[in-house]
């Protein structure tokens, strides 16, 4: 009997050994994040929501990463490729971005050039070493963005906030992708008056502000939301708890109504942490974990 048990297991060995391994890379997805200047500082706030086709929903993500006193960064899109056993980052932009300010000594607004090579080239990296049927898909067509990184930042010279955006853009193409980098600068101007910024999922933004769908009727004759997407709301008058409550009024908003206009497995999260770039202070955090 001994020896039937040993063979019994040899081949159950044997059978496990020869089972198909999942290798493929998990996608993380979803993510808005949204920021008002006020009269206390340039307020930042962002859902922590991601998804990946093994694990579902995680509500637990901080999206908000300060790289100096008067910078912050976010991603949104499909930022990090995790393998699908070990869930260790196959390609991470938050580990790229963070490695490349710690050896970057010049200024931020010449850094974005060859941070995006360097974004391009592990990219590369990453494919080369990937079957062709793992590549990751792009999903926001028209333009096919995979990802793309905001920098959040308070020069003290000028006096001014900025607001950097890198697109990566990418289409997945057997032999060679397309791939196409594209930088966006808010422009100064916009920093005028306390209006919404928002990045990420912004289907429901985008139909409040252009679009004619009757089921977004009430909110756009939502006080709130008429004040900080269609007026030109006074910084001086608008503090930065009015900006965060505001903010986290439009994450729980969109995060509701997204799916009426993209339905996807990639929801906003009810989850979030706020911070405000203080002219003096720098980079602080006002909330984290909050879902209130």
């Amino acid at each position: 009997m001994r020896g039937i048990s040993n063979f019994v297991n040899l081949l159950v060995s044997l059978i496990i050994l020869l089972l198909p391994v999942c290798v493929y890379p998990l996608e993380i997805r979803g993510t808005l994040i949204t920021s008002i200047p006020t009269r206390d500082g340039l307020v930042i706030v962002a859902d922590k929501m991601v998804n990946d086709r093994k694990r579902g929903d995680q509500d637990t993500v901080t999206k908000i990463i300060p790289i100096s006193k008067f910078v912050v960064f976010t991603t949104t899109g499909c930022p990090e490729i995790l393998d699908a056993n070990t869930f260790e980052p196959s390609y991470s932009v938050k580990n790229i971005v963070m490695k490349f300010y710690s050896l970057y000594k010049g200024n931020l607004s010449d850094s974005y050039t060859p941070l995006s090579k360097e974004l391009l080239q592990e990219f590369n990296n990453f494919l080369g070493k990937t079957d062709y049927l793992d590549w990751p898909e792009s999903i926001d067509y028209p333009d096919n963005c995979l990802f793309q990184v905001t920098f959040f930042s308070f020069n003290e010279i000028e006096c001014q906030f900025h607001t950097d955006t890198i697109r990566f853009l990418y289409e997945k193409k057997f032999p060679n992708p397309s791939i196409r980098i594209m930088l966006y600068k808010e422009p100064s101007e916009s920093f005028a008056y306390s209006k919404l910024f928002v990045f990420g999922k912004t289907a429901v933004f985008e139909e409040i502000m252009h679009g004619h769908d009757s089921r977004f009727d009430d909110l756009r004759s939502h006080n709130e939301i008429k004040r900080f997407l269609f007026q030109q709301a006074k910084i001086k008058d608008i503090s930065k708890n009015e900006g965060v409550r505001f903010c986290k009024f439009f994450i729980r908003e969109s995060g509701r109504l997204d799916h009426l206009i993209e339905p996807s497995p990639f929801h906003i999260g009810i989850t979030v942490d706020a911070g405000i770039i203080d002219k003096k202070k720098g980079f602080l955090w006002l909330e984290r974990n909050s879902s209130k």
